[in-house]
């Protein structure tokens, strides 16, 4: 197993967004990864912990979920936190299709997406 080097570029809070998932799209040097993950409230803080390549082409990306304290006061609205990744293309190496799963502290499967790298 080895660790991935990857970029955070932004994270987006949004009420409506059609569902979770990872949507991998291909740049010159670069691969970027959205993860959209749903909570039932706005407090919920989402981090990537790190992104391990689990065999030639399936990678993990572990999530830290950190719920808000049990007594704060939030609405109850469906909420989705996106978080944008980046990786450089030569960390994954050369590769011509790779799978994503995403991961949460407890080592379970929240969310997965696949990608194809096109030659150019």
């Amino acid at each position: 197993m080895r660790t991935i080097p990857f970029k955070i570029l932004k994270t987006i809070q949004s009420y409506n967004s059609g569902g979770e998932g990872v949507t991998v799209e291909e740049k010159d040097e670069t691969i970027e990864i959205s993860i959209r993950k749903q909570f039932d409230t706005p407090g919920y803080f989402m981090n990537v912990d790190k992104i391990v390549e689990e065999d030639h082409d399936n990678y993990s990306i572990y999530l830290h979920i950190i719920p808000p304290e049990s007594d704060s006061i939030l609405l109850q609205i469906i909420t989705y936190k996106t978080i944008i990744l980046e990786i450089a293309k030569k960390d994954l190496m050369d590769l011509r299709f790779y799978s994503f799963k995403v991961k949460d502290h407890m080592n379970l499967n929240l969310i997965s997406g696949k990608g194809d790298i096109k030659e150019c």
